[in-house]
């Protein structure tokens, strides 16, 4: 019960207690997620990534939207512009790699207001990749420089079989953070190789 004063009475210059991911899935942290409401601007900084993080797309971008709001009071502090990038990039695009494995993933935020978004020439280890996903359904991941990299490509959903470059190849079920499912595979992409992961 603390915990859930705590979500309720926090100083609005505090950042929510759901950056860091103390709260239990369920009920808290459903109550943590509205509560990303007004706050000083450093501290909305953070609402896209947060929303992004726990699948909750829309309510995402729309605090995306809002940060880049050219009538957004203080919209020129750093904070917020390191933000808008970091959500646009590990939140809408998806993008997590992980330096242990050198692999990089990628899981598709949109929302029926963006049909596709790219990232071109974006450093990731020793390599720049470009993403670009088509709704939900579809990726594509072009290795531009660098060497070989691992590419787990997941998806919302759970979906027996995923199609690369066109070959149909039985995925992996899993679930996210926030407990919805998701399906994926790991493939190798080559120097300069563009391949193509769909939801058949």
């Amino acid at each position: 019960m603390k915990q859930d004063r705590a979500l309720v009475s926090r100083p609005n210059g505090a950042i929510p207690e759901i950056w860091f991911g103390v709260t239990d899935p369920g009920p808290k942290t459903e109550s943590a997620l509205s509560a990303l409401t007004a706050a000083n601007v450093e501290v909305r900084s953070y609402y896209p990534e947060i929303a992004y993080r726990y699948d909750r797309c829309d309510l995402g971008y729309a605090k995306l939207l809002d940060l880049i709001d050219p009538a957004l009071p203080r919209r020129e502090y750093p904070e917020v512009s390191f933000a808008v990038v970091g959500a646009i990039a590990e939140g809408l695009v998806g993008i997590r790699p992980d330096a242990r494995s050198r692999t990089v993933e990628t899981f598709p935020r949109l929302t029926q207001e963006t049909q596709w978004v790219a990232l071109g020439r974006l450093p990731v280890f020793e390599n720049e990749i470009e993403v670009r996903h088509s709704g939900r359904t579809e990726t594509r991941l072009t290795n531009q420089s660098g060497p070989v990299l691992t590419w787990r490509a997941a998806f919302p959903g759970a979906h027996p079989f995923l199609s690369i470059d066109g070959k149909l190849q039985r995925a992996t079920d899993g679930r996210r953070r926030d407990g919805a499912t998701e399906s994926c595979v790991v493939l190798r992409v080559e120097p300069g190789q563009r391949r193509i992961v769909r939801v058949p």
